[in-house]
Order: C-alpha cells, then sequence, then structure tokens
C-alpha cells in the first residue's frame, strides 16, 4: 500500500518544480537539460558541503521514471528570527570559512537564499556554484563574501547602502 505524501509547491519556472513534501525534505525536479545539469551541480556541492551545517543534506538525486533529473534535499523550512546578531554574525564567518576552503563559490548568496536557523545562515540553491579553478560565467562575478555581507546585514535590518 502506498501513502500519498502532502507537498507544497515552492518554486516554478520553465525546467524546474520545487516542492516541499511533508516528509522533511524538498524535491527539486528539473526537465530541460540546462536545468538537469544545475541540478547535479547543485548536488555535487551540497555533497561536499556534507557534515558541515552550513547548507541542506542531499537525500537523493536520480533520474526519475520520466527521464527527468530530480534531487531531494533535507527541508530546512521557514527561517527563524534571529535572536542573537552577533553570534549569527559570526557563524555568517563559518559558512565563508567552508566555502573557502573547498574553494568553493556559491555565485548567488543573497538574502533570499539563506534561511536562519538557531541563529546560523544556512545556504540553499546551489545551481549557480562552481570551484573557483573552473572557467565559468558567474551570475554575480562579485565575491561570495561581499554577497554574504550585504544578506547578513539585510537579515539583521542594517542598510547596508551607507
Amino acid at each position: 500500500m502506498k501513502v500519498a505524501i502532502s507537498h507544497t509547491e515552492l518554486k516554478v519556472r520553465e525546467g524546474l518544480s520545487v516542492w516541499r513534501r511533508g516528509d522533511g525534505t524538498v524535491v527539486k525536479q528539473a526537465s530541460t537539460e540546462i536545468e538537469q545539469s544545475r541540478l547535479r551541480r547543485e548536488r555535487l556541492f551540497l555533497e561536499e558541503l556534507h557534515g558541515t551545517m552550513v547548507a541542506p543534506e542531499v537525500i537523493s538525486g536520480e533520474r526519475d521514471e520520466s527521464g527527468h533529473f530530480r534531487l531531494t534535499i533535507q527541508d530546512l523550512g521557514d527561517s527563524e528570527p534571529v535572536t542573537e546578531p552577533w553570534l549569527f554574525a559570526r557563524n555568517a564567518c563559518y559558512v565563508l570559512w567552508h566555502l573557502h576552503d573547498r574553494q568553493i563559490k556559491h555565485g548567488d548568496l543573497t538574502e533570499s537564499n539563506i534561511i536562519v536557523r538557531d541563529n546560523r545562515p544556512m545556504v540553499f540553491d546551489w545551481g549557480e556554484s562552481r570551484h573557483i579553478w573552473e572557467h565559468l560565467t558567474d551570475k554575480r562575478p562579485e565575491p561570495d563574501s561581499e554577497h554574504l555581507w550585504k544578506a547578513v546585514l539585510g537579515i539583521l535590518g542594517c542598510d547596508w547602502s551607507q
């Protein structure tokens, strides 16, 4: 007997569907070659960051019965309020350390790609990521550190433009 798991659609764009299942996972399914390539890259980087507590854990990544690539990851849930700003900022440094240690550039570190969990930034949407030695065009050419600090200040409610 199959048990139906409820789900909530989170994002849809051409070639990509993302939904939150009721079992603590988020599923991303790609139907175009471009999106399938992005999901395979995302899986690669999430597996490199396994156990660091800066990104969701990979549950599985494979082709489904229709030939589309499907990535299932840990559901980080909704963002929590920051209760200790200095701890949150320190934990943001920890995120950068893990990226630099593995020579990873996220490529799209924005507020919308960060969820706060226990005063810790958890980063998702790794489809634009690359290793720093790869010669790929970046969506955001500035360093991750610049984007992360703008995101951190935005999450903390500071005006970083001054």
